[in-house]
């Protein structure tokens, strides 16, 4: 049996990034951030966009996450990039 490729773009729960799933948990977010749970939480009390499913699940828009985290704590790079031209 031949299994079936999937696009990203056709891939259920997958944003059009690619690799990174629309919707997360609590360790999701904090590897995207490279941070750690705690520092989620700490999120959390600051607002950030979040849907509870029940008492104790949380699920993050990770697209969400990432235009919050953009707006509420302005972050600039400073130095090159490695690599880019």
């Amino acid at each position: 049996m031949k299994l079936k490729e999937v696009s990203p773009e056709t891939a259920p729960g997958l944003s059009a990034a690619g690799a990174m799933p629309r919707y997360g948990g609590k360790r999701d977010v904090a590897q995207m951030m490279q941070m750690s749970t705690r520092s989620v939480d700490n999120f959390l009390a600051r607002g950030c966009p979040h849907l509870k499913i029940g008492k104790r699940r949380i699920r993050f828009d990770m697209s969400e996450v990432r235009a919050w985290l953009t707006d509420n704590f302005h972050t600039q790079r400073r130095g090159k990039l490695t690599g880019a031209s």
